[in-house]
């Protein structure tokens, strides 16, 4: 799974596109990820910096709970540092 995916979130009414969770514009994702990682790069780049980080597979040895505190951690830092930014 793709380190992008901390910071987009599939839409429920069209499975083909995503929407960003820091600014809401909506991307298609075409089976690949390339458009949210651009979209990440030009507009939230250190969210890009952050999701570069990031391994691109969650591992098996911590529970999916731990990760998903873990990117709710990330995501907060990265709209705090976006907002910083701006």
């Amino acid at each position: 799974m793709s380190s992008v995916w901390k910071f987009f979130k599939k839409e429920d009414n069209n499975n083909d596109s995503a929407s960003c969770n820091l600014c809401g514009k909506s991307y298609k994702t075409c089976g690949n990820t390339t458009n949210l990682a651009t979209h990440l790069k030009n507009r939230h780049h250190f969210a890009y910096l952050q999701m570069m980080k990031m391994p691109s597979s969650l591992k098996t040895t911590k529970s999916s709970e731990e990760t998903e505190d873990a990117a709710a951690v990330d995501l907060n830092n990265s709209n705090a540092m976006y907002l910083l930014l701006m």
